[in-house]
Formats: structure tokens, sequence, C-alpha cells
């Protein structure tokens, strides 16, 4: 997406001995010890996905893990008045169904640029009116100058 990948060089951390706080900036004191955060923290890789003994403990945290509006893998829509909900198979047929929509071959997913003019095109519409993304999109606001 627009804006929202940089390349730049891997980021340093350091802490204390009691790993409470974390730092970017080597010799600052740290809060809870009052001690200096100069000790560099490893970054670790995420792990191989195709690993079973991977597959494995990230199914027990899934099962653990519960509670909260987002989950897992679930796809959002957000609706013209900037309403999030959670889509499902049956939630897509009734929606398409209220638009009165007889052709599939109508339908088409876009992938949109998001940065900071967009956001901020965004947030002017969101306070004039209830319509906000039909309005960003007669405006071509995510196709100009792209």
């Amino acid at each position: 997406m627009h804006g929202f990948w940089l390349t730049r060089k891997p980021r340093k951390f350091y802490s204390s001995c009691r790993l409470e706080h974390v730092s970017e900036h080597p010799g600052v004191t740290c809060p809870s010890c009052s001690r200096l955060m100069n000790v560099p923290l490893k970054s670790v890789s995420p792990p191989d996905k195709d690993n079973a003994v991977v597959k494995e403990a990230v199914g027990r945290k899934r099962k653990l893990i519960s509670g909260g509006y987002v989950k897992d893998v679930v796809t959002y829509m957000v609706m013209d008045n900037l309403v999030v909900k959670p889509m499902s198979t049956i939630s897509s047929i009734t929606l398409i169904n209220s638009f009165g929509v007889k052709d599939l071959s109508q339908l088409e997913e876009k992938t949109l640029p998001f940065g900071k003019d967009e956001a901020l095109k965004l947030l002017k519409a969101s306070l004039m009116t209830k319509q906000v993304l039909t309005t960003l999109f007669q405006q071509d606001v995510f196709l100009s100058n792209k």
C-alpha cells in the first residue's frame, strides 16, 4: 500500500538486566531499576510456518487466546458510513441482495492506496457527510495522481 513501506536499517534495542523496558538508545537509565540500559537485545526471526512443531504451537495458542473485537482470520467490511462489520458468506450474500445485484459480474474487488493524503480526505469527508466512501470515490480520491 502507498506510504506504508519504508526501507531502513535494522533497529537495535537495549535493555537493563531486568528486561522490563526497552530503548533504542544505549545508556538511557531504566525507570524500574535505575541501571543503564546497555544490554543489546537479539532480534528473533519469525518461525517457519511450514514447520509441524510451529503449526501445533500456533494452534494451541489460538485456542488459548480469545476475546476482543478482531479475530484471527476474519474479513471485515467498511460500510459507506465507516461502520466496520465482520463479513461472513451469508452477510455478503445478504448485502448483495439488498443492493439488488442480479449479475455478479457487475461486482469488482479493488485494492486501494491509502496514505496520509487519503486519510485526511477521508477524515474531512466524514465530518461533512454520512456517505463517506461514496463521496471519496466520486471525487476519485483513490485514483488521482497514483
